[in-house]
């Protein structure tokens, strides 16, 4: 009986989402009620306030997700940026395509939550993400500059890539996309360093 309400709860979150993605689409944001979400979801609104006390919070818990799965592919990439400081390793070359690959794999929410009728504070929620991997993970005075400028400039850049890879229609492949972010985390460090 348990997996049965288990999978009817899964069901109305999935349907919650489709609903809220279409909406996203054609209304924007500011734009969705909970009431043409459950109408659209095809579910009372108290089912919808079973799982979510208004349509911020959903909006909260979709992005939550998203981090949650950002912070599992991108956890142990700080420990192996640190392994060659000349070349990325395999291993983070690695970790940094299925980043960008799990972003191609849910443009559509990327897409919706970055447009003008998203959420503006997503990209921010996104790099507070990447800025906690690099402070979990980089050494202290790994090179001549404070660490939270390290990190600026690491999340700037991450951000800044992801953004323009979305607003330019994702042309290039998720592997083209990392190489060029390891090209600028390789080379800028060493850079950096050699003063």
């Amino acid at each position: 009986m348990e997996k049965q309400t288990d999978l009817r709860i899964l069901r109305t979150k999935q349907m919650l989402k489709d609903a809220f993605f279409e909406l996203m689409e054609t209304d924007g944001f500011g734009k969705i009620t909970v009431e043409n979400l459950t109408k659209k979801a095809f579910i009372s609104r108290n089912t919808f306030y079973l799982h979510y006390s208004d349509k911020s919070d959903l909006l909260s818990h979709l992005e939550d997700e998203v981090l949650e799965e950002i912070r599992q592919i991108m956890g142990k990439l700080p420990d192996e940026l640190m392994q060659s400081q000349n070349e990325l390793s395999l291993a983070a070359k690695a970790i940094t395509i299925e980043f960008f690959q799990y972003i191609k794999a849910n443009q559509r929410f990327f897409k919706l939550i970055l447009a003008k009728n998203g959420d503006p504070a997503f990209l921010g929620k996104l790099g507070d993400t990447i800025r906690n991997l690099i402070h979990s993970g980089f050494p202290r005075d790994f090179l001549p500059i404070p660490d939270r400028y390290i990190a600026a400039m690491i999340v700037g850049v991450q951000t800044g890539i992801i953004r323009e890879w979305i607003s330019g229609g994702m042309e290039e492949a998720p592997e083209e996309i990392a190489a060029m972010l390891s090209v600028l985390i390789r080379d800028v460090p060493r850079n950096l360093s050699a003063r």
